[in-house]
């Protein structure tokens, strides 16, 4: 199909297979049947800008200014400058970063990409009431929205409120079903931050949908290890090293 849309069509199918350079020609053909286009010069755009070559990216950053110049408060393509500015890493880049997406935020709440944005930069310089105060307000636009739900488990971690972070946790588990990433997602959590008694419990979670999975099976033995129940984290890994997941595991060998 050589119409704009077909072009359109066709870049979406090679970018879906990774296949980065055909889906660039393919949006530069649809774009020299119409150049005005906004759909194909916004996905030209946002390939462009995270290309390898310096050349591309350039190239990308002049198609957002002239974007930019069309539709000055456009939500999305102020979160595409902010996503350059932070990879730039300078301060006052991050700082007009976080000003684009609050800006965004404000224009489209529910705009949970910027959300977790601003809850990353908020989390990276310490300010943990400021990033649970902005998952808050994310949530209350994007209440089933996951990677919100886990970073406001995170962050009540990150404020010490672990009781809170565990009741959420098992919240958003009983919400989901048997979820077997999430349960080993939890409980890496709270592993990491030292949590022995909650790291078990969404171990169990996990080890309650998938038995012989490896990290959950190791998970439970570290946390009952880091309650000072060595004896019984030695049976739990003697017993998993007995079924033929746990024979093929080095790691549960090892540990």
């Amino acid at each position: 199909d050589q119409s704009a849309p077909g072009q359109e069509l066709l870049a979406e199918f090679y970018r879906s297979r990774g296949r980065r350079g055909d889906a660039v020609a393919a949006m530069e053909a649809g774009l020299k049947l119409e150049p005005n286009n906004v759909a194909l010069n916004r996905s030209l755009m946002k390939v462009l800008v995270t290309g390898e070559a310096s050349d591309d990216r350039a190239r990308g950053r002049e198609l957002l200014a002239k974007l930019q110049a069309q539709s000055p408060d456009d939500p999305d393509l102020m979160r595409v400058e902010a996503g350059l500015l932070l990879d730039e890493r300078a301060a006052d880049a991050v700082a007009r970063a976080r000003e684009k997406l609050e800006r965004v935020v404000e224009l489209n709440p529910s705009d949970a990409a910027s959300y977790l944005l601003l809850v990353s930069l908020a989390r990276r310089e310490r300010d943990f009431d400021r990033a649970r105060s902005l998952a808050s307000r994310a949530l209350s636009t994007n209440p089933t929205n996951l990677a919100l739900q886990i970073a406001r488990i995170a962050i009540e971690v990150d404020l010490g409120a672990n009781r809170v972070a565990r009741e959420l946790g098992q919240r958003v588990l009983d919400e989901r079903g048997s979820d077997l990433a999430l349960a080993n997602q939890l409980t890496d959590i709270f592993r990491r931050a030292g949590d022995s008694e909650s790291a078990g419990v969404f171990a169990e979670r996990a080890l309650a949908v998938a038995p012989d999975d490896e990290y959950a099976n190791l998970a439970r033995a570290a946390a009952l290890a880091g309650k000072g129940e060595i004896k019984a984290a030695i049976e739990h890994l003697n017993a998993y090293t007995q079924k033929d997941a746990g024979a093929r595991s080095v790691a549960a060998h090892v540990a």
